[in-house]
């Protein structure tokens, strides 16, 4: 594996005037072009968003030529946000991470953390990278280590912390560096900042009343939780108690508590009697709440309604399975996502609940931390299945556009809108980085590896998609690289060398000698080239 790319030019504890001056050269030469590329998306029109099609060809089997188009911005991918990737195996060090569940961004891109099997969470600070260390922890904290003991009837019975889920941060205020910790088997949650500061937490209650409306905290395990739009204090939690529960920070209590029932798709009544569990929550505007439930019912809340009764607003039963993720359109406020658990997606327009504007299936069943994010252009979904691949799809009409083997099941995906870099937690307790240097920005944080891309077409000889091979990436043969040291003194060598050479040949016959290597054949693998060109100005 390569060495690890600082995050900025001097940044960190030699950071001076020369590091300042990098940094600007860096970030103005790295975000122009996408900068630009932002502003020809006309907003809020879903029909103009277009499917983009790859414009050249690289061959994968050739060195130099895959070398030479990836340094220079050539290559099949210049028009999309992934060339390059990197993988980090955070259980070198003893850890036990399994199953990564989830996967967020805080400060606006600089630090990223992740939930596992296990009830730490790890904060990664990108600043702390060094160029020969690919370990960035800067902080893990056990953020439910409170609730390690309970009292039972036969005595004092000592538990584990609970397992931590799932994180959601605020997308309204990325900069905050807030995220809320979502534990497994526990009815509470919690705000931590940045550092791992607990800021808030939820109640939990005991009390069981026929009507839940009557209780203050969830009786069940939570299963997700969001921010109220343009909102840091409200926050909105829903659980398996079939409630869904709004909390004031500020003021530290339970705000309102909505209950929803189970829609029997088979006589179109709402049963009552019926206990669902809610699986999903989605802020669409400052009033309105997506929900989403173990049964694919999909519904629409307002919670300007304070009314116990307020159930509600049944939208449709998608009838595949578990919701496991619900998604904003990019450009629409009344358009939505939704993908169950045996691999439907599908687009919604809130205002018609009859049928889905668009309904596919994608790619087999999956697990309920596979979810969907979309691309800060708004032009691409990405998410995993349980063939061990990332699909990448057209917001417009769910159509594949690329795939990409990652040879391990994909469980979560994280596509950060501030430095335009896909992050995927996996199975095996893996995270890989997606980004190119073109397009992601400060995405240039971490090792750069070689890309390797082979195209499908159709029988009109168009692209239709590409295929990553990541595992080929580790097993490429590299090539010499040489920095101004290097340089020089392979020079030297050179020339002693050659001096050697023409005592020896005087008295020993001419042997056959393996071609040497010059300095101007030497192809730059090494990625960082350009990005470095352009730090030296």
């Amino acid at each position: 594996m390569s060495s690890s790319l600082p995050v900025s030019f001097g940044k960190s504890s030699e950071y001076n005037e020369i590091g300042k001056k990098k940094q600007v050269n860096y970030d103005e030469y790295m975000t122009q072009e996408y900068r630009q590329s932002l502003s020809q998306v006309p907003p809020n029109k879903v029909e103009s968003i277009s499917k983009t099609t790859p414009s050249s060809v690289s061959d994968p089997d050739s060195d130099s030529d895959s070398d030479s188009s990836s340094d220079s911005g050539d290559s099949i991918f210049d028009d999309y946000p992934i060339s390059h990737s990197y993988t980090t195996d955070f259980n070198q060090d003893g850890s036990n991470y399994k199953t990564i569940t989830s996967i967020c961004h805080i400060n606006s891109g600089s630090k990223f953390l992740f939930t596992s099997n296990t009830p730490k969470i790890p904060i990664f600070n990108y600043n702390n990278l060094q160029k020969n260390k690919n370990d960035p922890t800067s902080i893990i904290i056990n953020p439910f280590d409170d609730t390690n003991s309970d009292i039972s009837e036969f005595g004092l019975t000592v538990k584990n912390s609970p397992v931590v889920e799932k994180l959601v941060t605020n997308i309204d205020y990325p900069s905050d560096g807030l995220f809320i910790a979502i534990p497994r088997q526990e009815r509470i949650v919690k705000l931590f900042n940045d550092s791992g500061k607990e800021i808030w937490k939820s109640k939990k209650t005991d009390l069981q009343f026929q009507d839940l409306s009557q209780t203050f905290g969830h009786l069940d395990e939570i299963e997700d939780a969001i921010f109220k739009k343009n909102s840091k204090n409200i926050i909105f939690t829903c659980s398996k108690d079939s409630t869904i529960r709004s909390w004031d920070m500020n003021e530290n209590k339970q705000k309102t508590v909505y209950q929803l029932n189970h829609h029997d798709n088979t006589n179109s009544k709402l049963n009552s009697r019926s206990r669902v569990s809610i699986t999903n929550l989605l802020a669409i505007n400052e009033d309105s709440i997506a929900i989403g439930t173990e049964f694919g019912d999909l519904s629409i809340l307002d919670t300007r309604i304070k009314s116990k009764n307020n159930k509600g607003q049944f939208f449709n039963n998608l009838g595949e399975g578990e919701i496991i993720s619900i998604l904003k359109h990019p450009y629409s406020n009344n358009m939505i996502y939704a993908r169950t658990s045996k691999g439907y997606l599908s687009l919604w327009d809130i205002r018609n609940s009859s049928k889905p504007i668009v309904f596919n299936k994608t790619h087999g069943v999956c697990n309920k931390y596979q979810n969907i994010v979309i691309s800060p252009l708004g032009d691409s979904i990405i998410f995993g299945s349980t063939n061990n691949k990332l699909h990448i799809v057209d917001a417009a009409d769910i159509s594949d556009k690329y795939e990409v083997n990652t040879h391990f099941e994909p469980t979560c995906v994280n596509w950060s809108k501030e430095i335009n870099q896909i992050t995927v937690g996996f199975k095996n307790g893996q995270i890989s980085s997606f980004f190119s240097p073109k397009n992601s920005t400060n995405g240039i944080k971490l090792v750069l590896e070689k890309p390797l891309a082979t195209m499908t077409r159709d029988s009109n000889h168009k692209f239709t998609s590409v295929f990553i091979d990541t595992r080929k990436l580790d097993n490429r043969t590299k090539k010499r690289r040489f920095n101004e040291h290097d340089v020089i003194t392979n020079n030297n060598e050179e020339e002693e060398e050659k001096e050697e050479d023409d005592d020896e040949n005087a008295r020993v016959p001419m042997e056959p000698k393996r071609k040497k290597e010059k300095l101007q054949d030497v192809v730059f693998e090494d990625p960082r080239e350009p990005i470095l060109k352009y730090s030296k100005n």
